[in-house]
């Protein structure tokens, strides 16, 4: 649903209509003022707008009058979206955590689906914004839980194809609006077209999808651990392993995880991060790893309706440029996170703020403007993924995504923020100021910077995922204490 608003937003050449010049004149000022003006700006008043339909038959803006001395409400709609992320963010990671990974993709497809079907119901500009806004909750819970399953049924060297085999669908979803937009011009139709599925795929889930193994052994649930297990080994004709989900207990040992059942607590969690000053460290560098890549990426979504050129050819740009980051990240991953990640955030920075002065200073050369903006979007898709994946790899089993969701705090904040950037020109009146490079300079700089910082961030390719905090922080302890052993200290 990120990309829908795209859609719904764009709409072209407004004439105002019966606009009164006094009291006993009424004129049709599509006579008298030229498209895309404000009745304002011309000392008019009008009861109404009329829109150009030729591009599409309905919109929210249309639909809303979002024009003129309205025209800031889409922009804060985007704003309260990915605001609404800060609180959800952290109270699904625990969520998810606590509750296992199954019911809670469940539950966010099943609300994904109603959600999106009483926002396509909406009768005023009010009741969309809430549900727009609510609409951000239910995608966190399918993708942290869904990318959190499979990161924890795989295998070192095949979760990084399993989680981007994943991603795919992330590319395929856009290219697939590009299609229904053009097709489907009446943004509630849209609406509901997108919608509808997420309920076949509520269904589809409950009797495909098994709970997670690593969570299952964490609550102490042995068992049902071992069935999971023995049902992956079947499907893959391999021998079960029975010996890696064995009950502690059998041999009068505790397990780890039941002792550090209270991890999982937000409080405890925290506190025992900021006593280990390299977990602080990785969990500073994420965080602002997030934020250039969160305000990178949603800045340049949120401002594809406005680049030059067709909207549904860019949008359908967009989608096959994630295409080539993705397969871009099945040829270099085996390289490892670290080195990979660094260039495409040096690489997609420089793109950025290049299209920033090709939008300056070579404006009309739409073809220069499109390419350098969607190397940036590339690399930032790229870019996501490997974040991603290299979260989960850090942190522990069982504090794993409260952690990567602290984390994604400053990026959820930077996606928020994203759409005041992008009409930020539109408020600067001074033409000495060069406004159109304001935008894709910040991201681009932002993302250069955090390509620099995580040089700092620990190589994790093909190393077995953390089970228990208490086990990392001892793991960073005696790494600590070996490499002071060998400088003879």
């Amino acid at each position: 649903m990120r990309s829908t608003l795209i859609f719904y937003r764009c709409q072209d050449e407004f004439p105002a209509l019966n606009s009164t010049t006094d009291g006993n004149t009424t004129l049709n000022s599509s006579m008298m003022l030229e498209y895309n003006k404000c009745p304002e700006d011309v000392g008019l008043q009008c009861s109404g707008f009329t829109y150009n339909s030729t591009v599409f038959t309905s919109t929210i803006i249309s639909e809303f009058d979002l024009v003129c001395g309205r025209s800031w409400i889409p922009t804060y709609i985007n704003v309260f979206y990915m605001l609404i992320r800060l609180p959800a963010g952290l109270v699904l990671g625990q969520f998810i955590d606590r509750l296992g990974k199954k019911k809670a993709l469940l539950i966010g497809l099943f609300l994904q689906g109603a959600i999106g079907v009483a926002s396509a119901y909406s009768v005023n500009v009010e009741m969309y914004t809430v549900f727009r806004t609510l609409s951000a909750i239910p995608v966190i819970a399918i993708w942290d839980s869904l990318a959190t399953l499979l990161s924890e049924v795989t295998t070192p060297l095949k979760r990084p194809h399993i989680l981007m085999g994943m991603t795919f669908t992330w590319g395929t979803g856009t290219i697939l609006l590009s299609a229904f937009g053009y097709l489907i011009r009446d943004w509630r139709n849209l609406q509901m077209v997108i919608s509808v599925p997420s309920f076949l795929f509520f269904v589809a889930g409950y009797w495909m999808y098994d709970e997670s193994p690593h969570w299952l052994y964490s609550q102490g649930k042995y068992k049902e651990a071992q069935l999971v297990v023995d049902k992956i080994a079947r499907w893959n004709r391999i021998p079960s392993f029975q010996m890696s989900f064995a009950d502690p207990a059998a041999d009068g040992h505790k397990s780890e995880e039941i002792q550090d059942s209270g991890e999982s607590s937000l409080k405890n969690s925290c506190g025992r991060i900021i006593k280990s000053r390299k977990l602080l460290a990785i969990l500073a560098v994420c965080a602002f790893n997030w934020l250039a890549i969160y305000m990178g990426y949603f800045g340049l979504a949120f401002g594809l309706g406005s680049l030059v050129g067709d909207v549904y050819l860019n949008n359908l740009i967009g989608g096959v440029a994630e295409y080539f980051a993705y397969c871009l990240y099945f040829l270099v991953i085996p390289g490892g996170r670290k080195l990979i990640f660094v260039i495409l955030a040096i690489v997609g920075g420089l793109g950025l703020v290049s299209s920033a002065v090709v939008v300056d200073f070579a404006g009309h050369r739409t073809w220069l403007i499109i390419l350098t903006t969607m190397i940036g979007r590339l690399c930032l898709a790229a870019a996501w993924q490997i974040q991603y994946l290299w979260c989960l790899e850090l942190f522990p089993t069982t504090i794993r995504i409260t952690m990567v969701q602290i984390s994604m705090m400053p990026g959820y904040l930077g996606s928020a923020v994203a759409p005041l950037i992008n009409d930020l020109p539109k408020h600067i009146t001074n033409p000495t100021i060069r406004k159109n490079m304001i935008s894709p300079s910040v991201y681009g700089v932002l993302l250069i910077v955090s390509g620099l910082l995580a040089i700092y961030l620990p190589e994790t390719n093909n190393k077995a995922l953390p089970v228990s905090l208490d086990s990392e922080i001892r793991t960073q302890k005696n790494e600590h204490e070996s490499s002071m052993v060998s400088l003879g200290i």
